[in-house]
């Protein structure tokens, strides 16, 4: 039978180490693309901006794109990705 020094070191050992492994998994938070980025991005791809802001974290723009449609646009902040385009009726 264990005495109950061992349990105890053991015990220690896996409460110190947790802390380490999740501070390991943890990642720093992905960068934010700018303003002047994103519509440059738009920009080459067609689009002509009306509007552009930030709203929970993700840019929301007034564009024309390239077909000529009248539209809202959601952008992905960290990657600049269109993620959905709304035509304006």
């Amino acid at each position: 039978m264990m005495s109950s020094k061992p349990k105890f070191a053991i015990l220690v050992a896996v409460l110190v180490t947790l802390p380490v492994a999740a501070l390991a998994q943890a990642r720093a938070p992905e960068a934010r693309k700018s303003l002047p980025d994103v519509v440059s991005s738009l920009s080459a791809q067609g689009y002509r901006i009306r509007e552009i802001e930030m709203d929970d974290g993700y840019y929301e723009a007034s564009v024309i794109d390239p077909k000529n449609v009248r539209g809202e646009v959601k952008i992905d902040s960290v990657t600049g990705e269109i993620i959905r385009f709304r035509p304006k009726d």
